[in-house]
């Protein structure tokens, strides 16, 4: 299994480069998402799935609060629960290709080392790739963006691959098959 463990801002194309990935192996790609089981309980708490002002704050509460009180790791725990169940579809079908997965939403330094410490023991790669997308401006507010979901990992130094999405969507699309080649080829 490869795993590319994507992180940026909000809005840098975290899901963009899923998208346009999907396009270029001829193996399917998952998705996992950190967010996804934040997600599950802020909807049993009556969040509506809008990411508006209140939905954002509303579940970045919900995940540091749980990170706060409960468990450092309890959403990184829930992300490798689900690569575990592909890691069991995956060996239970014969394939020659190894199943690509998206972590589309790192955002903490711990979240990066523990996957990347799960793909090592389990004889998968992980790969960490920030996406920057300068001169832009998200739609979060400035108390949002504050929040360490939001720049925890903006000094990290141990990206495999950084993308500059400042430009056409084309460009964008060549950095990303760019970073397909390089790992498919590896």
């Amino acid at each position: 299994m490869k795993i590319f463990l994507l992180s940026g801002k909000a809005e840098s194309g975290k899901d963009s480069f899923y998208f346009l990935a999907t396009k270029y192996s001829e193996e399917p790609i998952s998705r996992v998402a950190f967010a996804d089981e934040v997600k599950n309980v802020a909807r049993i708490m009556g969040w509506n799935g809008e990411k508006d002002e209140n939905g954002r704050s509303g579940l970045i509460m919900v995940g540091d609060g749980a990170r706060t009180y409960f468990d450092s790791d309890i959403w990184i725990k829930k992300a490798i629960e689900s690569l575990e169940k592909l890691e069991y579809i995956y060996n239970t079908k014969e394939r020659d290709i190894p199943p690509i997965v998206c972590v589309t939403d790192c955002r903490y330094p711990n979240e990066v080392s523990k996957v990347k410490e799960w793909a090592e023991k389990n004889g998968h790669q992980a790969y960490s790739i920030r996406i920057e997308r300068p001169n832009h401006t998200s739609k979060l507010t400035e108390e949002q963006r504050r929040n360490p979901s939001e720049n925890a990992l903006d000094d990290y130094c141990g990206w495999d691959y950084i993308v500059d999405n400042s430009g056409s969507l084309s460009y964008y699309e060549d950095a990303v098959f760019t970073i397909m080649q390089d790992v498919l080829d590896d």
